[in-house]
């Protein structure tokens, strides 16, 4: 009977010291996940652009348009995101582009949930020539998305008075 009451002693000073604070310290730790938004513990759950269209085409070439539409996706692996600004830039050499220049056309950060039919506002277009563009966004949180790829587009004869050069009787 000695030896059972010993044991009986040294697990109830065993239960206090060691598993009431085990207990506690685990529900408290239970308790912080649960209740912590679970954007902290999101990793590279970050915005991006994809998809973009310059009058719904994917690099169109023999665009006739002085005001071409661009167009774009927002991606992202969290839900109930939405796009609360944009920013584009249009260049007309890849390379300033890729500098984040932009000789043709760049947007302020314009506040608006479009991204369909956006339309170019910026330096006239020349006929025959290759134009980069890239959009970023911003989110409700007022993240940004990286730059998007680069997508180009190419003007098809934009003026009337060209039009008449390229005649197709002078190729028979």
């Amino acid at each position: 009977m000695k030896g059972y009451n010993s044991y009986k002693r040294f697990y109830k000073r065993f239960r206090i010291q060691f598993i009431w604070p085990g207990l506690i310290i685990l529900t408290l730790m239970l308790l912080i996940i649960f209740f912590t938004p679970s954007s902290i513990f999101a990793q590279n759950r970050s915005i991006t652009v994809k998809d973009l269209r310059t009058e719904y085409l994917n690099n169109p070439l023999g665009i006739n348009m002085l005001h071409p539409r661009f167009s774009w996706i927002l991606s992202s692996e969290q839900r109930n995101v939405t796009q609360k600004a944009y920013q584009i830039i249009v260049a007309s050499n890849r390379a300033d582009l890729a500098s984040d220049k932009a000789d043709m056309w760049n947007s302020p950060k314009v506040f608006s949930d479009k991204s369909i039919n956006v339309a170019y506002r910026g330096k006239p277009f020349k006929s025959d020539q290759t134009y980069y563009w890239q959009v970023k966004v911003w989110n409700q949180n007022n993240e940004v998305s990286r730059w998007s790829k680069i997508n180009y587009f190419h003007t098809g004869l934009l003026k009337k008075s060209e039009i008449g050069r390229a005649s197709c009787r002078e190729r028979v």
